[in-house]
């Protein structure tokens, strides 16, 4: 994970990781910006889907370039 800049601002969603999350399985693009409490935990091997603000593929939770999640946001399988 990278940014493009550094926020000079602060908004809602720090870019960045926040606090309490617990990522597994996942590629977080450039200048992502999780709030708190996000999990996100990979899918069976072979899942394609397409959820707009995140992908899977082949199993692989995508959190594309600029995406914010919110707090508490859970992307896994059920």
């Amino acid at each position: 994970m990278g940014a493009d800049y550094y926020q000079r601002k602060h908004s809602a969603v720090p870019l960045g990781i926040g606090a309490n999350c617990h990522i597994e399985g996942a590629i977080l693009d450039k200048n992502v910006s999780l709030s708190h409490d996000v999990v996100i935990k990979p899918f069976p091997r072979g899942t394609e889907m397409d959820q707009g603000d995140w992908v899977v593929q082949d199993g692989i939770v995508v959190i594309p370039k600029g995406t914010t999640l919110p707090a508490g946001t859970r992307i896994g399988p059920d």
